[in-house]
């Protein structure tokens, strides 16, 4: 029988920034939605989208999305879309040793967001930034059987 794997951050992420995208879709994400089309959302917002896409970041599917200021919330997900997002974003590119499944179940898990506020930095409760500097060496646990399997699924 295998073992499951502990591996850095930066052993199954690395921060992509692709620019110059404005002919996707606008995507957000959003506490308990994950990566979702800005459209979708009929909720109040309270950040303008900028008439400037230029520097809005490219995420393909199966990127991994934290929003800068809400991740310490638990507002990260996996993209099951092609979109771009806020320059404020980290995008993060997943090597295929995680499942988009598991990646999602594991990045969205109240373990997960303990970490992402202990990797953050801010004034108050509230306004907490997370750094990648500090993230990147987060241990993580892979099974054995999501390894590059891309039908595995976790809930």
């Amino acid at each position: 029988m295998r073992e499951w794997k502990t591996v850095p951050f930066y052993g199954i992420a690395k921060p992509k920034q692709v620019v110059n995208c404005q002919d996707r879709e606008l995507l957000s994400v959003y506490l308990g939605k994950g990566v979702v089309p800005f459209s979708s959302q009929t909720a109040k917002r309270t950040n303008v989208t900028s008439t400037d896409l230029s520097k809005y970041q490219a995420v393909d599917y199966g990127d991994f999305v934290l929003n800068n200021q809400q991740a310490w919330r638990g507002s990260v997900g996996v993209s099951k879309h092609h979109g771009i997002v806020s320059p404020a974003y980290i995008v993060l590119a997943l090597s295929n040793d995680i499942s988009n499944d598991y990646a999602n179940y594991l990045f969205q898990s109240r373990s997960m967001v303990d970490k992402y506020v202990v990797c953050s930095k801010g004034v108050g409760s509230i306004q907490r930034n997370i750094y990648w500097d500090y993230l990147k060496r987060v241990n993580l646990f892979l099974p054995p059987t999501c390894r590059t399997r891309p039908n595995c699924t976790f809930s």
